[in-house]
């Protein structure tokens, strides 16, 4: 019925209905620290660069836009974290703590100092439930959906969930202030 974890864009906006944002979390490039990268002023800086992209995925309207970056295509981020592993792509775009968690599950945290997330981070995306507009159902699970979320804002619980995860951002909404880097 909806997609959990949704990025919002105006094109997915035409088709679908979005809840009220959840949570944040922050995109980056991730490469190995052997590349020598720690940061990078503008995209045209890594042109040179095989990026592994996620089919279908809302990254950032600038670097989804940007058609001189070598973007290499593929279905999850599992298989990206492969490539990068196995040198076949130079850096990927992915959430920090989806990279962080995948790359444990595949590989053990012993390696994982062998990434950086380059600065500075392609963008802060809101996640959404996402339901098409097509199905009347959509809207009446969104708004149930958006009710129990204030409820359990209101209360502390949200909080209490995100911290025993490991992923509070500070906020009892989930939502980050964005500060310049």
């Amino acid at each position: 019925d909806l997609v959990f974890g949704a990025y919002f864009s105006k094109e997915r906006a035409q088709m679908n209905v979005f809840s009220e944002a959840f949570y944040e979390i922050e995109i980056s490039l991730v490469s190995p620290k052997s590349h020598g990268l720690v940061s990078y002023s503008k995209l045209e800086d890594l042109s040179k660069y095989n990026i592994g992209v996620i089919r279908g995925f809302v990254n950032s309207e600038e670097f989804d836009k940007a058609d001189f970056l070598k973007k290499r295509v593929t279905d999850s981020s599992i298989l990206n974290i492969k490539k990068l592993v196995n040198k076949r792509i130079d850096m990927m775009v992915t959430a920090k703590g989806i990279f962080n968690y995948e790359y444990s599950k595949q590989f053990g945290t012993k390696s994982r100092e062998d990434f950086v997330f380059l600065k500075p981070n392609l963008a802060g995306q809101k996640l959404y439930l996402m339901g098409p507009k097509s199905r009347d159902r959509s809207a009446m699970l969104i708004k149930v959906f958006n009710e129990g979320l204030k409820k359990l804002k209101a209360d502390r619980t949200y909080q209490r969930i995100l911290e025993s995860g490991g992923f509070s951002s500070g906020r009892p909404d989930g939502i980050r202030q964005h500060t310049p880097e």
